[in-house]
């Protein structure tokens, strides 16, 4: 993506994010080169956030490093994070990841970017992950603080989350089927 502002900027996230998904992971190091040379704080975010497209386990535990490194400023390091555990190709090594360094991304990321964090896990739709999420923020070393509100949300959108996946993903593929079978056309 060599001339960012060269094309509309309300597309230059997308573009770099779909540029990052159909690249498997080679030019991870380019991209992180990228984050760091951008020009403005805008292009600089959609960097960050694209790297979390790279569908490779290794690179989404690879891209928590990042986010604890010099690299990225206190204040951003929620935003990796964030994007991590929205992908869902990755999500189970993503939340993995972010157990593993919470203490490191609790002392960072201060209590804003605990409480987005925390937020953040509200993409893992399943009841395990729910039951995941309750237990590790039960615990006493990884006890929220200002972030309990945050928590009760974010656990009750999981749930939500939890249950629309339930009861829609089979009524989304058949409709998806007959799309396919019928055409574009006349599935509307």
């Amino acid at each position: 993506f060599a001339r960012p502002q060269s094309i509309d900027p309300t597309l230059v996230g997308v573009l770099i994010r779909l540029c990052v998904r159909s690249d498997g992971g080679t030019r991870f190091e380019q991209y992180i080169e990228k984050f760091q040379k951008s020009k403005t704080p805008e292009l600089r975010d959609q960097y960050l956030v694209a790297l979390a497209e790279f569908n490779k386990p290794a690179l989404a535990r690879k891209l928590i490093d990042v986010a604890l490194s010099e690299k990225v400023r206190a204040q951003d390091i929620w935003k990796p994070v964030r994007a991590l555990l929205a992908n869902t190709v990755v999500q189970g090594e993503s939340w993995d990841a972010v157990k593993s360094h919470w203490p490191a991304l609790h002392k960072k990321g201060g209590s804003l970017g605990v409480q987005r964090m925390i937020q953040a896990a509200g993409h893992l739709w399943s009841d395990e992950w729910h039951e995941d999420v309750s237990a590790f923020f039960s615990h006493p070393g990884n006890r929220a603080g200002l972030g309990e509100r945050t928590l009760a949300q974010t656990l009750e959108f999981i749930q939500l989350g939890a249950r629309f996946k339930r009861h829609q993903t089979a009524e989304l593929s058949m409709w998806l089927q007959a799309y396919v079978q019928k055409g574009a056309k006349k599935a509307f």
